[in-house]
């Protein structure tokens, strides 16, 4: 009987520690020098902003260009938020425009190669709780496995000399709706 209470106190430590461990990594993933995540609320340095995203997300290793990825800690990481900051060129699109649309299809292609079928849903140029004017997006795409059919909520806005590009993604027909996923990233407030 000690035996299995000791073993189970074990167990339950190990997990205990493995989950701080966990909590530790994920913090770790976002490089501070750019911004922080705490509490679901990501804060970039430069330009000076903040996003609310839900406080189970956790934060994941970004891929190439992206500055946070962070996901639904489920067992496929769905949905899943990033943001991109690229510079902004001078003759950059006015936003809702198709030419500011297809800018960012270009970007989703180029992050993200070997995707296809991408098309945009919807499209509208929506103000933000601080006034700030943002392009609102609803895309839908193939992954590169050719099956997997994605449902990304795009919010992009400029910011002096910089384009910051929000996404928030699912499967198809997965739960939150884009409209829900849209709705988490319009947090977006500049300081």
């Amino acid at each position: 009987m000690k035996r299995k209470l000791w073993s189970g106190w074990v167990f339950a430590a190990a997990i205990v520690i493995g989950l701080l461990f966990q909590v530790t990594v994920y913090a770790a993933v976002i490089d501070p020098a750019a911004g922080e995540y705490v509490d679901g609320k990501y804060t970039n340095k430069a330009p000076a902003f903040s996003v609310q995203l839900p406080k189970t997300w956790v934060a994941q290793k970004p891929w190439p260009a992206e500055t946070y990825r962070i996901a639904n800690p489920n067992e496929w990481l769905i949905p899943v938020s990033t943001l991109i900051i690229t510079d902004k060129a001078k003759d950059a699109p006015a936003l809702g425009s198709d030419a500011a649309g297809e800018a960012y299809l270009k970007l989703l292609k180029d992050t993200n190669e070997g995707s296809s079928r991408h098309r945009i849903e919807s499209k509208e140029v929506v103000n933000l709780s601080d006034g700030t004017q943002a392009m609102a997006l609803i895309v839908k795409w193939r992954f590169k496995d050719g099956q997997t059919t994605l449902v990304t909520a795009v919010l992009v806005a400029y910011k002096d000399d910089k384009i910051i590009n929000l996404t928030n993604t699912t499967v198809a027909g997965g739960a939150p709706p884009p409209e829900i996923l849209l709705a988490i990233i319009k947090t977006l407030t500049f300081k």
